[in-house]
């Protein structure tokens, strides 16, 4: 008993210690790696996706109100981000340490929440289940993929912490006979999918909680009670986007779900075998774990109330799974909140191998062991060389317009650049109203883009009457999306 409490504290000590590094050089740039081997991150979302997620607190700062009629208004169909950062901009300035500070505190979160809604279900009675929570907790803290998008100012971590809040609420609920904190567990799903509407995959594993509890509680007026939690802020906020905000409800609907979905059984399967391929990001050892370790755990699947555990996260996954599926996009950012239960599976695929086969069980936490070892290196390999290549391109953005403070930068990453220098951003890529209107209702003064300006924007800019004159180019995050570099313009007016 002792040595199992010894090797505990371990775990959790060195997983409050990784934690604790997530917060080190906070205006570093990212990583364009995020796995050892084949973990290039194929996306742009590193340039763009801190700023867009933002919009609404950067905009409230920057111009006084978080709506810009006409522009891509994020904060209408997912405000929890924004409206949680908003205070923090008004106290302290718009700060991209600050707005990361916020992403990575809800990260240790949700390793805590996470560490402790494993304690209320683990098997009591089995030798080693007492270092299941533990065990995941270091994984997660760990690991290179959550460490760099957990340090990145972006929706993820902020809705995996409520998903969280939610299943462990729930579970506090069956077992006390609590309505209250059912309907708190709604509330939370709530706020999951007010950050983002991936979340409504959670009602699979938070359903699953409810059934699976051995009890007598009777689940039906528990789920009865959560469902009603969720609908108290749900319902308002819908009808609220599509009565006072249709065309911007309209907007997100078109780019986000219409015009991404997948539209062929074909290309559903080309797209599910393109996500579960992306597991390589979650390092090898680890993927390999859990493949290894669900061989061995395959004939427990017949006993599910056996295994609560295994039922909630294998729902976890594969909800999140379907939600995923049905559009094509999957950058490797997504896997940050499939990476929780995937994690907590390994590691019971481990112990229960470890309890019918002690190679098994060797080769499974061995394994475990080096994806540990892996993220650790990674790790300080990046907090021992960061570059800060963004921080400077944005510095050296607001020296061209230091005189002009109200001058406009207009580009896919504007508002990213805002986070980091004094800059007023406008994003041309996304808005409600025709590029070239909004360049001329705008008027920027310098456009930002990634290479050298398109045929379709230079012609948005001409029928605006403006064109563009190439100031300068910088190197940024290695210029990893094909060696493109960051092209700085000057906006002239044609005549």
């Amino acid at each position: 008993m002792f040595k199992r409490w010894h090797a505990k504290a371990i775990f959790l000590t060195l997983a409050t210690i990784l934690l604790a590094l997530h917060w080190v050089c906070l205006r570093a740039d990212p990583a364009p790696r995020v796995a050892l081997l084949f973990g290039h991150d194929p996306s742009s979302d590193l340039y763009t996706d801190e700023g867009l997620d933002s919009t609404g607190a950067i905009a409230a700062a920057r111009y006084g109100h978080w709506y810009l009629p006409g522009q891509f208004n994020l904060a209408v169909d997912a405000p929890l981000w924004s409206a949680l950062l908003h205070p923090l901009f008004q106290a302290e300035g718009v700060n991209i340490a600050l707005a990361r500070s916020l992403q990575i505190g809800f990260f240790a979160a949700s390793v805590l929440l996470f560490y402790l809604f494993i304690e209320q279900w683990r098997p009591t009675r089995r030798a080693h289940s007492d270092q299941i929570a533990a065990w995941t907790a270091l994984i997660l803290s760990a690991n290179f993929l959550a460490f760099s998008f957990s340090r990145m100012a972006i929706l993820e971590s902020a809705w995996t912490f409520f998903v969280l809040a939610s299943l462990l609420l729930a579970t506090l609920a069956c077992r006390r006979t609590s309505l209250l904190l059912a309907y708190a567990a709604g509330l939370c799903l709530a706020c999951a999918v007010m950050t983002k509407l991936t979340a409504l995959f959670a009602l699979l594993p938070l359903s699953a909680v409810f059934l699976l509890y051995r009890t007598r509680t009777r689940w039906l007026p528990l789920g009865i009670s959560a469902f009603a939690g969720a609908g108290t802020l749900l319902m308002p906020f819908a009808y609220v986007i599509a009565t006072r905000f249709p065309a911007d409800h309209r907007y997100y609907r078109q780019v986000n779900i219409v015009a991404r979905a997948v539209h062929s059984p074909l290309a559903w399967l080309h797209n599910l075998a393109y996500i579960l391929a992306s597991i390589r990001y979650f390092e090898l050892p680890l993927s390999a774990a859990f493949v290894i370790g669900l061989f061995f755990f395959r004939n427990r699947l017949r006993h599910r109330r056996d295994e609560p555990l295994a039922v909630i996260f294998g729902l976890w996954l594969i909800g999140d799974l379907l939600v995923s599926s049905m559009v094509a996009y999957f950058p490797p950012r997504y896997l940050l909140n499939p990476l929780f239960p995937f994690a907590a599976l390994s590691v019971l695929f481990a112990e229960h191998a470890l309890r019918s086969s002690l190679a098994a069980g060797r080769l499974l936490y061995g394994l475990l062991a080096a994806a540990t070892l892996v993220g650790i290196v990674e790790m300080a390999a990046q907090l021992a060389h960061p570059q800060y290549t963004l921080q400077a391109t944005a510095d050296s953005i607001a020296a061209q317009i230091a005189d002009r403070p109200s001058a406009v930068l207009m580009g896919d990453f504007a508002y990213t650049m805002a986070l980091y220098a004094k800059i007023q951003p406008r994003d041309d890529g996304f808005g409600v109203l025709p590029r070239s209107t909004r360049i001329a209702k705008e008027d920027p003064a310098l456009f930002l883009t990634l290479g050298p300006a398109s045929a379709d924007r230079e012609a948005d800019f001409a029928a605006a009457g403006r064109r563009l004159s190439l100031i300068r180019t910088y190197d940024a995050l290695d210029n990893y999306v094909a060696g493109k570099q960051l092209y700085l313009y000057q906006v002239e007016r044609a005549n």
